[in-house]
């Protein structure tokens, strides 16, 4: 009986880890505003120039789609593609809710896509609408969450 508790003690704990770490991160709701997520400012500093070499990556797409130039969009979509995932430090995985950590999988995903396309020679307009489609991401994301520059105290 008494290592039938411990094993449900046990499982209460790990399942709160999992929920905290995993699934909630470590945010606050603001009334009537996006959900601040609390960062250290290295761990926002990361995740804004994250966000940055997605636009150049996007502007550097478009006008690879407007001249035509796969090479330019494949080159454009790998550095932002999947492997960037790897330089996101564990604990900052661990702060960071499961939907922004779903937009942020995605896009990478999305990119990934966009650099295949452009390699097999997909016409520009169908590698135009994937983008279009990562967009809505973004957009998503940024009308939901911030990362606030000083996190208040807690």
């Amino acid at each position: 009986m008494k290592s039938k508790l411990i094993i449900v003690v046990l499982f209460v704990i790990i399942a709160g880890l999992l929920y905290k770490f995993v699934i909630a991160g470590d945010t606050r709701p603001v009334p009537n505003e996006r959900i601040a997520i609390e960062l250290s400012p290295a761990e926002r500093a990361q995740q804004l120039a994250q966000m940055r070499d997605y636009e150049l990556a996007v502007q550097q797409i478009v006008q690879g789609l407007v001249k035509n130039d796969k090479r330019q969009i494949e080159g454009a979509a790998i550095p932002v593609g999947s492997k960037a995932m790897k330089r996101i430090h564990i604990t900052t995985m661990a702060k960071l809710p499961y939907e922004y950590k779903q937009a942020t999988i995605g896009m990478h995903r999305d990119f990934d896509r966009i650099a295949i396309m452009a390699h097999q020679g997909k016409d520009a307009k169908t590698i135009q609408m994937k983008l279009a489609d990562s967009m809505n991401r973004c957009i998503s994301c940024h009308s939901s969450y911030k990362f606030p520059a000083h996190p208040p105290a807690k």
